[in-house]
């Protein structure tokens, strides 16, 4: 179970030792650089998505239509046996 989108109820508190007073420069700058990372592979993924919508849409009517026939093979062939 992934849950990475959510936060626990129960987060302690820091102690005023355990604080920083501020985020290292080098630090902020690799976050910022993660999270970029991060938009930019979303907004990647959701182009491929949009890209590959014909092919998959065609993959979907040969399944539907191969399930079909496989069916339909399959009543005749039950019905010829009775």
């Amino acid at each position: 179970m992934n849950m990475a989108g959510q936060t626990p109820d129960n987060i302690p508190e820091l102690t005023e030792s355990q604080r920083m007073p501020s985020v290292p420069e080098r630090l902020a700058v690799a976050l910022d650089a993660r999270a970029m990372e991060k938009d930019l592979l979303a907004k990647l993924v959701a182009q491929w998505l949009v890209a590959l919508r014909p092919e998959m849409e065609r993959m979907a009517q040969q399944i539907v239509q191969r399930s079909a026939e496989d069916y339909w093979r399959q009543h005749a062939a039950d019905r010829v046996a009775d």
